[in-house]
């Protein structure tokens, strides 16, 4: 039985969810996340500040999922929801 996700976490889970197994770029989860439009985030700052503060975030998915698991995707900057993998 998986543990209930805050509403940050559910913004996170969702995006990486859609679907899942697929690399998902930072940018993407952030603006997500956050309720940016993914353009805005053009000239947000970079993609290391983007991943630091979803870090925690996607920590505390992991800790939550009964099964599957977030993880580093296969191309740079990017996350995946690796349904196989406990």
């Amino acid at each position: 039985m998986q543990k209930p996700f805050s509403p940050l976490q559910q913004k996170v889970y969702d995006t990486l969810n859609d679907p899942a197994d697929t690399d998902v770029t930072i940018r993407r989860i952030y603006a997500a996340a956050y309720n940016m439009p993914l353009y805005a985030l053009m000239d947000f700052g970079n993609v290391s500040d983007m991943q630091q503060k979803l870090g925690p975030v996607i920590q505390r998915i992991n800790e939550k999922l009964a099964t599957g698991r977030v993880r580093p995707g296969d191309v740079k900057q990017t996350y995946r929801l690796d349904t196989q993998q406990r």
